[in-house]
């Protein structure tokens, strides 16, 4: 994994309406500045941007009284982008404290388990430079941000009571040997206390990156 500053080049055509992004890190002399945890992260913020997008849509078509058709068309879409959101800020957090390729997995108990793990190991080096010239400051920052990610941990869990399988809301059927099967055949939306759940969640991933940028370079290209 490549654990460089983070850069990459954008473009964009207003008039003929074309947007685009090089990853490479590569600069003009040739040197290669790619992150690939700050990749990761524009993953992420990408479906963040898009169930945030999604949240506005459905509370206007509640309020305005839209027929049922356009509001549960919005079900999947809305649980799906907030869910990989999820699972691609965790890999993207492991994959910056770790420097390695994260499990290949998309179970969200494993991903968060192993991101404290990997909080807790962290450990204070003098010779790294780094906004703390003192133990006793980076310790502290350190029990913040563990605090942050054991309170996500407890949204992550409420989150996952919501999810038949790690996959439901991309297609409802499940897989069952070689066969798909429909084991929960009734998707709901209970809007406003989902809203609250999932803008906590966003909330408490903003606020650990914050403080995790206090003792660990972070890129996460928000």
């Amino acid at each position: 994994m490549s654990a460089g500053s983070g850069l990459s080049k954008h473009f964009i055509e207003y008039e003929s309406k074309k947007v685009g992004i090089d990853f490479s890190g590569i600069s003009s002399d040739g040197q290669c500045f790619r992150n690939d945890a700050s990749i990761l992260f524009f993953c992420a913020n990408s479906y963040k941007s898009a169930f945030i997008c999604l949240d506005k849509e459905v509370k206007t078509r509640f309020e305005n009284n839209i027929m049922a058709k356009d509001i549960e068309h919005l079900i999947l879409p809305y649980y799906f982008n907030f869910r990989h959101y999820v699972e691609l800020s965790l890999k993207a957090l492991i994959v910056n404290l770790t420097k390695e390729s994260p499990k290949i997995t998309h179970d969200l108990q494993t991903l968060i388990s192993c991101l404290l793990d990997n909080i807790d190991s962290l450990q204070f080096d003098e010779s790294t430079p780094a906004i703390f010239c003192t133990k006793e400051k980076y310790d502290k920052t350190k029990s913040e941000v563990i605090k942050l990610a054991q309170e996500l941990s407890k949204k992550i869990t409420e989150y996952q009571k919501l999810e038949c399988a790690v996959e439901y809301y991309r297609y409802i059927f499940e897989k069952d040997k070689n066969d798909l099967s429909l084991k929960h055949d009734k998707i709901e939306l209970d809007y406003n206390q989902t809203h609250l759940l999932f803008f906590e969640t966003r909330d408490l991933f903003d606020k650990l990156l914050i403080k995790l940028r206090e003792i660990e370079y972070v890129y996460p290209t928000l």
